[in-house]
């Protein structure tokens, strides 16, 4: 069970993993490389999306796999912010801001579908994230995650179907 210290909206899920960690290792059961993290806001995630992930780990010698897809329409050289009196200021530089789309480079957005982690990265950097970082591509229909009401039900219909 995890203690009252780390069970709030607010807690790390690093610090929840390492107290997992911690508590096998208490147990005697210490003999674990990587870490998958499957979380219950990505009901999309399957056992070949796992699999993957961790051939991909050990294959690779991979810190840390994510997954992600291909950001299409909301590449980065669309985006800006807004300062306090609606002045935009752009993300990227006039040069990118100005090609056609399909001159840009690839972008991709990172799902929270499943992610490996050493446990290495984990206890030494106390991140899901380590220096060498890999992604396992995935559609974006798949890529869902549940934050918000309207999550949920764009999840429902989406599965229903």
């Amino acid at each position: 069970m995890r203690p009252p210290e780390i069970s709030h909206d607010s807690s790390l899920v690093v610090d929840v993993i390492l107290h997992a960690l911690d508590a096998l290792a208490r147990e005697g059961d210490l003999d674990y490389e990587y870490v998958a993290l499957v979380q219950a806001t990505s009901p999309t995630v399957t056992t070949g999306d796992i699999d993957s992930a961790v051939a991909m780990a050990i294959t690779k010698q991979a810190d840390t796999v994510i997954t992600g897809f291909h950001a299409g329409q909301r590449h980065p050289a669309t985006m800006f912010s807004l300062s306090a009196n609606d002045e935009v200021t752009w993300l990227l530089d006039d040069e990118q801001r100005m090609s056609r789309r399909q001159d840009l480079p690839d972008y991709f957005i990172r799902t929270g579908l499943v992610y490996v982690i050493s446990t290495e990265t984990l206890v030494q950097r106390r991140s899901i994230y380590g220096e060498r970082i890999f992604c396992l591509v995935v559609s974006e229909e798949r890529a869902l995650t549940i934050d918000e009401e309207r999550d949920f039900q764009i999840a429902e219909f989406l599965l229903r179907r």
